[in-house]
């Protein structure tokens, strides 16, 4: 669980204000270690995995999202299998009640314990409105949990911004969650509320298409930040996530086939 890390560098306590820490948008497919870290392989899962979340965290660090670490747990003896549904409906309460609308997440699902979600939530103010601290109290949400899931067992964490709390804590979330001993399950995402396309289709239909794959992880992190990829044929001079966007409401599926 999460919990052992509250004085990790790239936690905030939920109460604080959210740094945007370091700057940089760039990151390694494998994750970044320490001078004295042993290196340990991946496999496949974990890599995607790791690129799936460092996609994520890119993607909100570099539109002014909040975001919070999140762990909700399953009593003994609990329904683990509505996990996914009764979190569904935790977002929807904080959403109604705390009045934070249209909360984005990635989350990771695994067996420990009675089964466990571990959830990253971002969030910041629609354009035109005053932005305000994403805060959601850990009493009030064990409150809701436990009503909602019958578990009161919870933690929650501010993430701090920039590449270098971006890298460990996708490292971390995968060598834990995703490892072989972690009794890993699935992990998902809010894509529509996200991108408006589908991440991993596009980021397949990106690598295809790009002239200088040496160059990619650039692109695809330029991309996410909200800049212009080059170089894409059939898409005109360049193509953004607006860009993207747009197609894809126009053609669905059929824009990755091009």
């Amino acid at each position: 669980m999460a919990g052992g890390l509250e004085g990790s560098t790239f936690l905030q306590s939920a109460g604080d204000g959210c740094s945007l820490g370091e700057g940089g948008s760039s990151f390694n497919i494998d994750g970044p270690r320490s001078n004295n870290e042993q290196k340990t392989e991946w496999g496949r899962k974990q890599k995607r995995g790791y690129h799936r979340i460092q996609s994520c965290l890119t993607y909100w660090q570099a539109n002014g999202y909040q975001v919070l670490w999140v762990m909700l747990s399953t009593s003994p003896g609990g329904d683990s299998t509505k996990l996914a549904y009764h979190h569904q409906v935790l977002k929807q309460r904080i959403e109604r009640e705390l009045g934070y609308p249209d909360i984005q997440h990635f989350q990771v699902r695994t067996s420990e314990g009675n089964g466990v979600l571990h959830i990253f939530w971002a969030w910041r103010a629609d354009n035109g409105f005053r932005q305000r601290s994403f805060y959601v109290r850990q009493d009030w949400l064990s409150e809701q949990w436990a009503d909602i899931h019958g578990a009161p067992v919870v933690w929650i964490s501010r993430v701090r911004g920039g590449r270098s709390s971006r890298n460990r804590i996708s490292r971390y979330a995968m060598t834990q969650y995703v490892g072989n001993q972690s009794g890993y399950e699935y992990m998902s995402w809010s894509w529509v509320r996200m991108f408006g396309f589908p991440l991993v289709a596009c980021w397949r239909w990106l690598k295809r298409k790009a002239n200088d794959k040496s160059q990619l992880l650039y692109w695809w992190s330029r991309f996410l930040s909200g800049g212009l990829v080059l170089g894409i044929p059939r898409a005109g001079m360049a193509v953004d996530m607006g860009i993207i966007r747009v197609k894809y409401r126009e053609f669905g599926s059929v824009l990755w086939e091009w």
